[in-house]
């Protein structure tokens, strides 16, 4: 029978997104949800995954990635007990990520997504409250909620062909 794998540091060998997923699981079982989701605990994986795959060329990259692994056999208890350390957590997360994207041209999936998102229902509401504006017999809640429903789905098209086009470059995480 197969051994299951695990992570040596005489080989170096990087985990799967599924085995940080499995760590993970063990490391915030008994965290409660709400706090899992509050502190974004779901984009951990993949940021671990992408850390560790950046280390060996990025020092920063390396540092995060220790001190987020170490911070992780603890983080469960922080959120439980609402502990000041949370706050250390969830900078050294954001840093991460924002580090990825700077310098390494890498994103979360989701990100653009909503990014694109956002700006086209602001965008549809702008233009249908502009049109209603200019126009006397139009109805402008009916304008209004046309123009964000137009947008909203503009954006979520425009969307969805940006993730296209990293993840074919392999630079969503």
């Amino acid at each position: 029978m197969k051994q299951p794998f695990k992570y040596s540091a005489v080989t170096d060998q990087r985990k799967t997104v599924l085995q940080w997923h499995e760590i993970l699981n063990q490391r915030f079982e008994g965290t409660p949800r709400e706090s899992a989701r509050y502190y974004g605990i779901q984009i951990l994986p993949r940021l671990l995954h992408q850390l560790e795959k950046q280390k060996s060329t990025c020092r920063y990259c390396a540092d995060h990635f220790k001190q987020l692994e170490e911070m992780t056999t603890q983080a469960s208890e922080w959120m439980i007990n609402n502990d000041p350390r949370l706050k250390d957590f969830q900078k050294h997360l954001q840093q991460s990520g924002q580090h990825l994207s700077r310098q390494h041209g890498v994103a979360p999936k989701g990100l653009w997504l909503s990014r694109f998102t956002g700006i086209g229902l602001l965008a549809g509401i702008a233009v249908s409250l502009a049109v209603g504006l200019s126009e006397t017999t139009i109805d402008l809640p009916g304008i209004l909620m046309l123009g964000a429903a137009a947008g909203l789905a503009a954006g979520w098209i425009g969307g969805k062909i940006k993730e296209s086009v990293l993840r074919k470059k392999h630079q969503l995480f």
